[in-house]
């Protein structure tokens, strides 16, 4: 009986230790936590992040100015078999604020099937004083399920207050920006039964509100990858939509000129 007692102890007592020694991360585990340390301390910078705000800053300010000539503004009127208006390219908001609207969508949701939602994405985007800069861009998600006996509102926004393009030194040096200031705000009707406006500024509260990284307290390390990933994602769609719209406007113009020297 002894013997047995004794046997159970120092098992029990060799799982304990087992335990309580701290895991020894293999090489491959000590590499991705390095990675993740510098990508972390670099604040998540990312060069193609840089080039499409800069890409995005320059053609908003291209189009700005080809929108001041008369054959850009009037081209939609003469050009085809009906006269059109040539749709507002820049809104204001409640502070006077010249920012750019694009609809990114809108739907039924299937990703959760048998739940089914139905979404609504748009992006704002504050140009900035200079073809080299933007002054803030907000990502904005809405959704309701279309199914179920609760129905919830939801509204999910990412903002980036401070997004630059690529930093050049004088010596031709360039540096990458840093994004871990990149705010996450999440709206719930559980919280009010306010309906939200299709604008960039909110007049409530986010429920809950975060960061791309906090030093002090970091999300966890995949979703801030999810974060960053999704931001250059609507990113690129945005720069995408853009060029098509400076070309678009090119276009119109060179057809109207080609119709004003149409002397036969």
């Amino acid at each position: 009986m002894k013997t047995r007692f004794l046997i159970l102890f120092l098992a029990s007592l060799v799982s304990f230790q087992l335990q309580a020694a701290p895991k020894i991360l293999t090489l491959e585990e000590r590499e991705v936590e390095r990675q993740i340390e510098a990508i972390r301390k670099a604040g998540f910078s990312d060069i193609e992040i840089d080039n499409l705000h800069a890409s995005i800053a320059e053609n908003i300010f291209k189009i700005n100015k080809i929108l001041q000539l008369d054959t850009t503004k009037k081209a939609l009127r003469y050009i085809g078999d009906e006269p059109q208006d040539l749709p507002q390219f820049l809104k204001t908001d409640r502070d006077n604020k010249a920012y750019l609207e694009i609809d990114m969508g809108s739907g039924e949701s299937f990703w959760d099937f048998p739940k089914t939602y139905l979404y609504n994405a748009r992006i704002f985007i504050y140009p900035g004083g200079t073809p080299e800069k933007l002054d803030k861009i907000i990502m904005q998600f809405k959704r309701t399920n279309s199914n179920g006996e609760i129905f919830v509102r939801e509204m999910r926004r990412v903002i980036n207050s401070d997004p630059k393009g690529p930093q050049v030194s004088q010596d031709g040096k360039r540096s990458p920006n840093n994004n871990k200031d990149i705010k996450l705000e999440y709206y719930s009707s559980y919280d009010t039964e306010f309906i939200w406006p299709d604008t960039p500024t909110q007049p409530i509260q986010a429920g809950v509100e975060s960061k791309l990284h906090d030093e002090g307290n970091p999300i966890p390390y995949n979703k801030q990858k999810q974060i960053i990933l999704t931001y250059k994602k609507y990113l690129r769609r945005v720069d995408k939509n853009v060029r098509y719209k400076l070309r678009d406007l090119d276009l119109n113009q060179k057809r109207l000129i080609s119709k004003m020297l149409e002397f036969q």
